[in-house]
């Protein structure tokens, strides 16, 4: 009965931990650089919240021209993103490759 117990707990602690963490990432819907003119490089985004359907825009500001560029192309190939972090993002999918028209 203990052992019945103890998964159970870990079941819970596993459902209220990871899952939450999976449900709060979006995806981009547009992606656009800018560079500014005080020299920092900003990226924009507009995604769709799903829960409540509603679009909305984020922007990161750098102050490396690499680390911007490594934030645009993830979310050009795809990239999941969690708002506010700028540098926690994952792919769920496979990497998608730009292909040039």
């Amino acid at each position: 009965m203990r052992r019945l117990a103890i998964t159970l707990h870990t079941l819970f602690i596993g459902w209220v931990v990871v899952l939450p963490g999976l449900g709060s990432a979006y995806t981009a819907n547009k992606v656009w650089f800018e560079f500014l003119a005080n020299g920092r490089y900003r990226v924009n985004v507009s995604y769709t919240v799903p829960e409540i359907k509603e679009l909305r825009e984020a922007h990161v500001e750098f102050l490396k021209k690499s680390e911007a560029e490594a934030l645009y192309w993830d979310l050009v190939k795809g990239a999941d993103f969690f708002p506010p972090s700028a540098t926690e993002r994952r792919f769920s999918q496979q990497p998608l490759s730009p292909e040039p028209w």
